[in-house]
């Protein structure tokens, strides 16, 4: 079982016609502080890989100072052709903003259209039952996903939308309307 770092609530939106995915970066709660800190400056950091390419696009939103239960409400699009996103896979990283040293991270989401862990029950993969909705079209309000420790996105092979991934454990979470 992963370590609890927090909640951070998102919210997707793939605008067909525009061909743009929207991601409302929102809020967190019960970020977990660093050793060092009592507060934290938090910061997220989005980045998408489009398709099986190399591509990647990078946005970030503000810098919340001295909390942990920063609030964003901030929304960031990122241009994608519908035929890409079904293989496309968006991470999400909060990390501490620090101004002398490389940023801290705080956790980590991961949305892409995988298969579930196969003993795994089925609420703990709200990322991919997130994303799935995303790429079928469906709307759904923002929804609290469980921050966890996660490596960094890769380029994606052939098989990956087949592949297994037992490293990441995905939890349940509440949807708000």
């Amino acid at each position: 079982e992963d370590e609890y770092l927090g909640e951070l609530l998102v919210s997707l939106t793939y605008l067909a016609q525009a061909e743009r995915l929207n991601v409302g970066i929102i809020e967190a709660r019960n970020l977990k502080a660093l050793s060092m800190h009592i507060e934290a400056d938090p910061v997220v950091r989005l980045t998408l890989q489009l398709g099986q390419t190399d591509k990647v696009k990078r946005k970030k939103t503000s810098v919340k100072r001295n909390t942990l239960n920063p609030k964003w409400n901030e929304e960031i699009s990122f241009n994608v052709p519908g035929i890409s996103l079904n293989e496309s896979c968006l991470e999400i990283g909060v990390y501490h903003h620090d101004l002398i040293a490389p940023d801290e991270p705080l956790g980590f989401l991961r949305f892409e259209n995988t298969t579930p862990i196969g003993s795994a029950n089925i609420a703990q993969h709200s990322e991919i039952i997130h994303w799935c909705e995303v790429i079928n079209g469906g709307q759904r309000a923002a929804c609290w996903h469980l921050l966890r420790k996660a490596a960094r996105v890769v380029p994606l092979s052939p098989t990956s939308s087949t592949r297994k991934n037992s490293t990441q454990t995905r939890h349940s979470t509440s949807v708000v309307k």
